[in-house]
C-alpha cells in the first residue's frame, strides 16, 4: 500500500507566460483556478494581463492522500469565461517527511499541446508525527499458589499424615478392646496369638490361650 506524506501546501502561482490569446481586440484578464482533492481556490483576475499575467495570491491546502495538484487558466469575460489551458503537478515531487520548497515552471496544455507555462512557488510543511499511545498496563498477576518447597505447601500433607496416624491408633485401640474376653466370672483374660506352619505343611490357625490370673486361694 502506498504511503502518503501528509501536511500543508502553501501555493503561490506567481505568474504565467502563454502563447494563446483569447481576445482579438483587447488584452485578456487571466486568472488561475487551483484544485487539490475536493478543495478549489482561484486568484483574482489580472485585468489587462494579456499573455503574461501575474498574481499576488497565496493559497493553503491540506494534503492527505491526494496525488495531484491541478490548475486551469481562464480569461475572465463578461459572459462565459474562456479556458486558456490546463496543467498539473505531481505532489510526490514536493511532499516528503521534511519541509520542502518547490519552484519551477509548469507546462500549460491545450488539447495536448504546450501553449505556455505557469511559474509556481510551493512550500510543503509536513504534519507533526503523532506520538504512540502509551501501552495499557497489565493488571496484577494471578497468584499461582505456594511453591512446592514453601512451608505452606507442606502443611496440608502434614495435617493429612496426622489424621491418618490418629485413624490407625483408633483402629488398634478398638481391635484391642474387641479382642479381650472374660471367663464368665468377670475375670479379664489375656490374648496370645500364635501362628506357625506345622511339620505336615499345613498352616495352623490362631490359637487362643487363656491364662487365668493367679489369685491367692
Amino acid at each position: 500500500m502506498k504511503s502518503y506524506c501528509q501536511g500543508r501546501l502553501i501555493v503561490k502561482p506567481n505568474r504565467a507566460e502563454v502563447t494563446r490569446d483569447m481576445d482579438t481586440f483587447s488584452k485578456m484578464d487571466p486568472y488561475i483556478q487551483i484544485k487539490v482533492g475536493g478543495v478549489m481556490q482561484r486568484t483574482k483576475s489580472h485585468e489587462g494581463g494579456g499573455k503574461t499575467p501575474s498574481w499576488p495570491d497565496v493559497f493553503e491546502f491540506q494534503r492527505n492522500t491526494e496525488d495531484v495538484l491541478s490548475f486551469e487558466l481562464y480569461d475572465d469575460d463578461p459572459g462565459t469565461d474562456d479556458l486558456i489551458g490546463t496543467g498539473s503537478i505531481n505532489l510526490d515531487k514536493i511532499c516528503s517527511d521534511k519541509p520542502k520548497h518547490f519552484e519551477e515552471p509548469v507546462k500549460v496544455l491545450h488539447k495536448g499541446k504546450e501553449i505556455g507555462k505557469v511559474f509556481f512557488s510551493i512550500d510543503f510543511k509536513p504534519d507533526a508525527k503523532k506520538s504512540e499511545a502509551p501501552k495499557k498496563s497489565e493488571g496484577p498477576k494471578k497468584s499461582e499458589g505456594p511453591k512446592k518447597d514453601s512451608p505452606r505447601a507442606g502443611k496440608p500433607k502434614d495435617d493429612k499424615k496426622k489424621k491418618d496416624d490418629k485413624g490407625r491408633k483408633g483402629r488398634r485401640s478398638s481391635e484391642d478392646s474387641d479382642s479381650g474376653s472374660d471367663d464368665g466370672k468377670g475375670r479379664k483374660l489375656s490374648l496370645i496369638h500364635i501362628s506357625e506352619p506345622t511339620r505336615l505343611g499345613m498352616i495352623s490357625y490362631a490359637v487362643f490361650c487363656l491364662k487365668k490370673k493367679k489369685k491367692k486361694k
